[in-house]
């Protein structure tokens, strides 16, 4: 059983791919989010599950990714986990 995780910086163009095609949120919830994004920068890392199947999965904080991509921002901290299966 394969259950290793790593914390790392990523470029945020890696990230892309791997994001849903819809904020998950209304512009209210999107607007409020990015602000604090702006003023707090990313306070948790986003969350990347990599399977033995090669599938990968944004499985938290996906919101992080699109305010990164909107603001320009290069890098987010991920958190890794590999896993049998995603």
């Amino acid at each position: 059983y394969m259950d290793h995780s790593y914390h790392v910086m990523m470029p945020v163009e890696e990230l892309l791919p791997y994001m849903g095609s819809h904020f998950r949120g209304d512009k209210r919830v999107f607007d409020g989010g990015y602000h604090d994004f702006i003023a707090n920068g990313a306070t948790a890392p986003v969350y990347l599950a990599i399977g033995q199947n090669s599938r990968i999965s944004i499985t938290g904080n996906e919101d992080l990714v699109w305010y990164a991509k909107k603001s320009g921002l290069e890098e987010l901290p991920v958190f890794i986990s590999y896993q049998r299966q995603v």
